[in-house]
């Protein structure tokens, strides 16, 4: 082939990308077996399939030098593409919408949390912490601990999904497998983040190394680069299939089947972009450029809004600003699919054009490229005229849209005419009913009151006749009474008579007695006179 004119050749970056040491982890990956096997799929979906993937350093080191990181993508001849968050969801087999999202907050566990975590106190813990590099973490060690399933879940998050230093896991990933153990928050926005933010970082420095999820990122390079003739809904073992084919130059393996879906996240909330919150920064990527990646074409070259990168460095990425206006715009999600009707994976000439002053301008990692040969001058020639058959379509469905929206607005209004009539006879039936409902509501209410005034009166004549009774009974008691204080006078009468005699008589002997008395005295008197008188006579006489 002919060699075209030269594209400006990129400044060269040496970026290392390293596999994990994963040896340890097949192994005791492999001893979940039945139901603790399921048990873990069902937490942590592909996370023991991704030890699977026999990842090759060398093609992400050549995938980065192609990164363009303004865009967000990857930036080639005649395409770009950009790992999205439909497809890390895929790969990740974790669905977005059966899950909360993990916003990753900067609030590390406490060390007794870990402890706990590990089945080991806090003292042994203590033991075991360290900091490297101002990073405070632990090291990776092989135990036979009880925990098993928790074990090796933070062991994949530290090491495959959050590496940050070889064979040790720093508290971010202990804080976002915790997320997910407690919680069943969704880690793959944070896994894409990351992943974005080590590429933007790595092309701004002459040599750095990816601290990612290599796995998952040489996963999705292998799902597009190699074309499958099955059909499959596991992309694990797409990879695997695919590992035995060629790579061929010409096809690029747009929309892997097992990416089938309706729609895509294009923005959320105010960000022009979808933004993502990581456990390194917070960053965005540019879903205008990947609409082909979901099947469907792109008609036009991006807006110049959609093409504003976000990156926030330091600390700051994980403030309570940021956080709370991410999480907000991630409260408004704006999808679309459904309305872009036909499925294709084309370019307009209008992208064509900006992407090739695009790759002018940014320059690729060789400076020149060979020419298209006549069957991709003729599959692009193909693509142009569906485009603009599509674009044809477009105008075409955009006036019949305009009709129908006429249409709908008329019909709208017709039953906006027909609900206020609905409306207004609801409101008189309702009307009527409410009133019949009083009425009967009375009409009860007078019976309960005349019932209750029967009963009363019927309770009264009850009561009255009781009442006559029992004056009866108590005006004969009276009589009986008065009878008794009769007879009880009369007996008093002739006690008082009785008492009277009876004082009488004592009066009497009562006088009787001071007689005789009187009469002993004087007896006594002439008596002690004549002892006298004799006494007298007797001295006489002796004289």
């Amino acid at each position: 082939m002919e060699t075209g004119p030269p594209y400006r050749a990129k400044q060269p970056r040496h970026i290392q990308a390293k596999a994990p040491n994963i040896e340890t982890l097949c192994y005791w990956g492999s001893c979940l077996k039945g139901p603790w096997r399921r048990r873990f799929d069902s937490l942590h979906g592909n996370l023991l399939r991704l030890l699977e993937v026999n990842t090759q350093p060398a093609a992400l080191e050549a995938l980065a030098k192609y990164y363009d990181s303004p865009m967000r993508c990857f930036t080639f001849r005649d395409f770009q593409m950009a790992p999205t968050l439909e497809e890390y969801e895929r790969l990740l087999g974790l669905p977005l919408t059966e899950s909360l999202l993990y916003f990753h907050q900067g609030q590390p566990p406490s060390w007794a949390t870990i402890a706990g975590l590990l089945r080991v106190s806090e003292t042994e813990m203590a033991e075991r912490r360290r900091n490297r590099n101002d990073i405070e973490g632990i090291p990776r060690e092989e135990q036979d601990w009880d925990a098993m399933i928790d074990i090796l879940g933070l062991l994949l998050y530290g090491v495959v999904l959050f590496p940050c230093i070889e064979d040790y896991i720093d508290l971010a990933a202990i804080e976002v497998f915790l997320a997910k153990r407690n919680r069943g928050e969704n880690p793959t926005m944070a896994v894409l983040a990351n992943t974005y933010y080590t590429l933007s970082h790595c092309s701004g420095w002459r040599t750095e190394s990816l601290r990612c999820c290599t796995p998952l990122l040489y996963l999705w390079l292998t799902a597009h680069l190699f074309q499958c003739k099955t059909k499959t809904s596991c992309p694990i073992e797409d990879h695997k299939w695919n590992c035995i084919n060629s790579m061929t130059k010409e096809t690029i393996r747009w929309y892997p089947s097992w990416n089938e879906r309706q729609e895509v996240i294009v923005n959320c909330g105010e960000y022009p972009k979808v933004p993502l919150l990581g456990t390194q920064r917070a960053i965005n990527y540019n879903p205008e450029l990947t609409t082909r990646q979901a099947g469907y074409p792109i008609v036009s070259k991006p807006p110049q809004v959609a093409l504003t990168p976000l990156l926030v460095e330091g600390s700051s990425a994980n403030g309570r600003e940021h956080h709370r206006k991410i999480r907000c715009a991630w409260a408004s999600i704006i999808r679309k699919g459904a309305t872009w009707r036909t499925r294709s994976c084309g370019a307009s000439p209008e992208y064509r054009a900006w992407l090739e002053q695009r790759v002018h301008l940014v320059g690729l990692p060789w400076g020149s490229i060979l020419r298209q040969d006549q069957a991709t001058q003729a599959y692009e020639i193909q693509e142009t005229l569906q485009v603009e058959a599509l674009q044809g379509t477009l105008e075409q469905m955009k006036t019949e849209q305009g009709t129908l929206k006429r249409k709908l607005e008329t019909a709208l209004e017709e039953a906006r005419q027909e609900r206020r009539l609905s409306d207004e006879f609801n409101r008189k039936a309702r009307a009527e009913k409410e009133g019949r409902l009083k009425i009967g509501q009375y009409l009860k209410a007078a019976d309960r009151e005349m019932c209750s005034s029967k009963t009363e009166r019927d309770q009264l004549t009850v009561e009255k006749e009781q009442l006559e009774e029992t004056i009866k009974t108590l005006k004969a008691k009276d009589a009986e009474k008065e009878n008794e204080i009769r007879q009880l006078r009369e007996r008093t009468l002739l006690l008082k008579e009785e008492v009277r005699a009876t004082q009488l008589s004592n009066e009497h002997l009562q006088n009787q007695r001071r007689s005789g008395l009187l009469a002993l005295v004087e007896a006594r008197g002439k008596t002690e006179e004549a002892k006298s008188q004799l006494e007298e006579l007797r001295r006489t006489l002796e004289s």
